[in-house]
């Protein structure tokens, strides 16, 4: 059988993506897959092609679309990637992996590496000093005696050490946990069955990083316990515990050899687990009452079960030091473009929670949270009621059976009527927040067009009017002042128009809000694409509300975007409704036309009238 013999890691990490994948993918999309640019990924992608004609398998390549492999081919292309597996690793990556690997299984000799990888000694020495300071992260050290390299700590650091190696392992080739774990722990499929078993009797809920980070943790133990049945005493004896007892029952159920003294430190950490993740715990409440402190700044109560949920397995899988290991899908960065006010949430919260000394503070726990808020502010939207008038001229059927599917689909909405489009001043009459039509009409109301049958995409923009908020509206209109109107600004950094801004709007005051504004730029930048930014800062104690707009005369780069237009914003009253006034700035700002069109004339009024004055012009 013919072997993917001279496939690196990272082209058998290209190759994974699209044998997972049954659409399309882009060298961009690939890109983002590999860590490498679009012109790396297609030289990899020409030699992938090479190597797989040499046995009669292609990707196929579509201008305008990008990559696939035939359905047909991915099972022969599997069979010869796995059989591919012992290959040397290239990339700085590959080898620091390389490296970990073996030495979380045992002392190694230097010799025996340098013999497996072909690199200099000064290249060895790099690798070395990078492997030194991952370990060193997870608390553990890497001592170098002659020939040998040898890791010592804790037990429990070097068994919680195996969670982060098979994140990152995962990431470089492509492969899941699941395919990782199986492949090198004989006893995987008894020891995920107990692990199963054990939590639906206990009636645990984990996320999937607790989860995964429990069954490597436990696979990892079985194994040291097994070679050499260490234990760390000062982690104290729980073998007796009603934790001990049933999952030690479960893994005599599936015939696992286990020494209850050795596996102290399992128990421990599943006995830590299981309390944390009680209900009415005291950790529980100190997360509960930092919510109800940061949505306080929002008028908003937090008798949202979700919100609180979600907050809580984050943070105890934060404690109990899983999450360092594993990265978002979605940058610091998209969440501040799609929800700001989210993000804004989710550092007020992580400073409440830092008041009582839990944890440190990462990008990827800032998100994590920042999603919880964002799920939060969509539930908001959607609790709120909307009042619709629906125009509908196509017969009586049609129309009852249109406010049926929109009941069922929104049982938000309240419909105030259907009428047919000679009835349409009376649907007016009615004051509601939107029309929904299956005609075109001339109207002062905001009008989403639909068809007759409700489908898919008359779903979708139908969303977007649940968004708009005629409160938020009108407190972007109150803030804005065209004594803070500035233009022709020729400031050539953010930092600088900023700056610029602040002591311009605010005068001596302007210094202390700068520093609080550059503080939560340090965050990531409030650039949100379509030439706008909005830097901001959490609330301060001044209980000023005031907007402060920006025109460059050029565009300039901030973060990873051109803005010309900068709304610099104050929000510290307490009393304001913060989120109201983010979710219509956002729409704003995604009208591209207005906002082109403000930065082009120079335009107030333009900015303040906002998009009625556009449509109508």
């Amino acid at each position: 059988m013919n072997e993917l013999i001279f496939l690196d890691q990272r082209k058998r990490l290209i190759l994974n993506a699209l044998l997972k994948d049954a659409n399309y993918l882009t060298s961009d999309d690939l890109s983002i897959i590999s860590g490498v640019t679009p012109r790396t990924v297609r030289n990899d992608l020409k030699k992938i092609t090479d190597e797989l004609k040499n046995m009669k398998l292609s990707i196929q390549a579509s201008p305008g679309l990008g990559y696939r492999i035939p359905e047909d081919s991915k099972d022969q292309i599997r069979i010869r990637l796995n059989a591919g597996k012992t290959i040397p690793p290239v990339s700085p990556e590959e080898r620091m992996v390389f490296i970990i690997r073996e030495l979380i299984a045992s002392p190694v000799k230097i010799s025996n590496l340098l013999s497996r990888i072909h690199i200099s000694e000064s290249t060895w020495e790099k690798d070395l000093e990078r492997t030194t300071s991952w370990f060193r992260s997870f608390g553990l050290v890497l001592s170098r005696k002659k020939n040998e390299l040898e890791l010592h700590g804790t037990e429990d650091h070097l068994r919680k050490v195996y969670i982060p190696y098979y994140y990152e392992r995962s990431r470089l080739s492509g492969l899941s946990i699941e395919t990782l774990l199986e492949e090198d722990f004989p006893q995987f499929r008894q020891s995920k069955s107990s692990l199963d078993s054990f939590i639906r009797e206990i009636e645990l809920k984990f996320t999937d990083e607790d989860y995964f980070g429990n069954l490597i943790y436990l696979l990892a133990s079985l194994t040291r316990v097994k070679k050499s049945g260490a234990v760390d005493s000062s982690e104290g004896s729980s073998a007796q515990s009603h934790f001990a007892e049933v999952l030690f029952r479960h893994l005599r159920a599936n015939e696992i050899e286990y020494s209850p003294l050795s596996l102290d430190l399992i128990v421990c950490r599943f006995e830590k687990t299981g309390i944390l993740s009680r209900e009415n715990n005291d950790l529980s409440m100190k997360i509960k009452n930092c919510t109800v402190s940061v949505l306080n700044q929002l008028n908003q109560i937090p008798d949202d079960d979700d919100l609180i949920e979600g907050l809580c397995l984050i943070i105890f899988s934060s404690i109990n030091q899983d999450m360092l290991h594993s990265s978002t899908a979605i940058s610091l960065q998209e969440l501040e473009k799609q929800y700001p006010e989210a993000l804004n949430l989710a550092v007020a919260f992580l400073k409440e929670m830092q008041k009582i000394s839990l944890f440190r503070e990462d990008d990827t726990l800032l998100v994590r949270i920042g999603m919880c808020f964002a799920a939060f502010l969509e539930r908001i939207i959607f609790r709120s009621r909307k009042r619709v008038s629906v125009i509908c001229s196509t017969g009586i059927g049609t129309s009852q059976l249109l406010a049926a599917k929109l009941k069922r689909t929104f049982p938000n909405i309240e419909i105030l009527g259907i009428y047919p489009k000679h009835l349409l001043r009376e649907a007016e009459s009615m004051s509601p927040d939107f029309i929904i039509s299956t005609v075109d009409l001339d109207t002062e109301y905001e009008v989403v067009k639909i068809s007759s049958f409700l489908n898919y995409g008359d779903f979708d923009r139908i969303i977007p009017l649940f968004r708009k908020n005629k409160r938020g509206e009108m407190l972007f209109r109150s803030l804005l002042s065209e004594e803070l109107f500035f233009t022709d600004i020729d400031q050539k950094t953010p930092h600088e128009v900023i700056r610029l801004l602040c002591r311009s709007a605010f005068g001596t005051k302007g210094k202390e809000f700068e520093e609080r504004v550059l503080e939560r730029e340090a965050l990531g930048s409030t650039a949100l694409g379509k030439l706008a930014a909005i830097p901001h800062a959490l609330r301060g104690e001044s209980a000023e509300n005031r907007i402060c707009v920006g025109i460059l005369k050029k565009p300039i780069r901030w973060g990873k975007d051109n803005v010309q237009i900068v709304f610099l914003l104050r929000l510290d009253d307490p009393d304001i409704d913060m989120a109201a006034v983010f979710d219509y700035l956002y729409s704003l700002i995604s009208d591209r036309q207005l906002i082109r069109s403000v930065i082009r004339d120079n335009d107030f009024l333009l900015l303040k009238e906002g998009r009625r004055k556009v449509e109508r012009s």
